[in-house]
């Protein structure tokens, strides 16, 4: 039960920052000039649905709105970034086990995005129960 009651209290703002640091920097890896898919049969179900760079602008884009959200502080853009980071992370983590699923990498993303979705509701939950949802004063 403590640890219940533990994950109802507020996020710490610098959390969902750190989340959104890693998406931008994960795309923005996609986007040099190396191929990353080509370099392991893991990402052959990625490649199949999208090219590199689609993968990693849409990294990017999601980044910046959980960046966005966080730092303004603004409720409506950081639902929105953590429940599309969700999205996102929870896709090529599914992918990636469709691919092989003996790799770790599904298991990491589909982490990654259990975590944004956790972020995403609770900020609603305090959010709707009134409570700051930051750590700003």
């Amino acid at each position: 039960m403590r640890f219940a009651h533990a994950l109802l209290k507020p996020i710490n703002a610098s959390t969902t920052i750190l989340l959104a640091v890693f998406t931008m920097l994960w795309g923005a890896w996609l986007l040099g000039t190396w191929s990353v898919f080509g370099a392991a049969h893991t990402f052959d179900g990625m490649r199949e649905i999208a090219p590199e760079w689609a993968w990693g602008i849409t990294a990017v884009v999601v980044g910046v709105a959980v960046l966005y959200g966080a730092l303004r502080p603004s409720y409506g853009s950081l639902m929105r970034g953590t429940a599309a980071s969700g999205a996102f992370w929870l896709c090529i983590g599914l992918t990636l086990f469709l691919s092989d699923w003996r790799n770790t990498g599904g298991l990491t993303y589909t982490f990654i995005a259990t975590y944004s979705w956790f972020a995403y509701l609770n900020i609603k939950v305090n959010h709707d129960a009134g409570h700051d949802w930051s750590d700003r004063e």
